[in-house]
């Protein structure tokens, strides 16, 4: 309990949590995007990735002896419900226990492959593997090591991959559990009839974030963390560090300012200049693609 001043008397009152045990906020908002292979550095040791693994492709009669191909009902990829885990860092064995009752052996978040600098294929679906994805354990342990994220309990927000400038990416953190996959396409990739809702004011804050992001439009990062004494600092310069440097990032701007190409030539040149070995994400390969970049 505590005394506060509740319309202008002193009052005891209990103390809010977020006082009691230092839970901060703090938002990270940066307009340029994430090369792949350094962001998967940073976040593969350190959560327990749950990202998507489409359908292998189909034989050409879709189904064999009149059964279902497993998982064709869906091109999601099999998701622990971490929301519904309490006290996910308790224990390792705990959690360990979670993930083997509610998906297979391996974990599952480990992609096919992982991003290499070094491998002369750019075939993003049969990279050499050349980061090893450690046990979950391990993960556990390097997270509550960690200086900056031992203490960070939750993240959401969309993040934006150099290579896939047509679709945000969604980012959700629950303890050790980090979920990255497709989401929503970028307002700036769309005619404005599929966005404009009617209502002038929904419609003006769309337009106000296509507009504040200059020729990139409305691609962005924008996370937002939870945290007992966030290191704020320390989160900034962890993620900036992910970013383009000057030179790759006038790289990609020249690949997006190409006029005449199709947006899935354009997505094929930028993995040329930053190697994506990221999981393809559900129904890209369903999208006829938008040309352009916001203008």
């Amino acid at each position: 309990m505590t005394v506060r001043e509740v319309n202008g008397k002193n009052v005891v009152t209990p103390k809010p949590e977020t006082e009691e045990y230092n839970v901060q906020s703090f938002i990270y908002t940066r307009y340029r995007p994430f090369h792949p292979r350094k962001l998967y550095a940073l976040v593969y040791d350190k959560f327990i990735l749950q990202m998507e693994h489409p359908d292998e492709e189909e034989d050409d009669d879709g189904e064999e002896d009149g059964e279902e191909q497993e998982g064709s009902d869906t091109e999601d990829a099999e998701m622990v419900d971490y929301e519904d885990i309490t006290s996910i860092e308790s224990s390792s064995g705990d959690i360990t226990e979670q993930l083997s009752s509610s998906s297979p052996s391996h974990a599952p978040s480990t992609p096919a492959t992982a991003p290499s600098l070094h491998d002369d294929s750019k075939d993003s679906n049969s990279m050499e593997l050349d980061m090893v994805m450690p046990s979950n354990e391990a993960i556990l342990a390097n997270k509550r090591a960690h200086p900056t994220l031992a203490r960070l309990f939750r993240s959401k927000g969309e993040y934006f991959l150099a290579t896939r400038p047509h679709r945000a990416g969604e980012w959700s953190q629950a303890g050790a559990m980090l979920t990255l996959t497709g989401g929503r396409a970028w307002f700036c990739t769309l005619p404005a009839e599929e966005y404009t809702t009617g209502s002038e004011d929904v419609d003006a804050l769309v337009k106000h974030d296509i507009a504040k992001g200059g020729e990139w439009g409305d691609r962005r990062q924008e996370i937002v963390f939870i945290g007992e004494g966030l290191d704020h600092d320390g989160l900034e310069q962890m993620l900036d560090a992910c970013l383009l440097t000057d030179d790759e990032y006038e790289s990609w701007k020249g690949v997006m300012r190409k006029d005449g190409i199709e947006e899935e030539e354009r997505r094929e040149m930028l993995e040329e200049l930053f190697e994506d070995g990221f999981p393809d994400w559900a129904g890209d390969d369903e999208e006829e693609g938008h040309e352009g970049h916001g203008h």
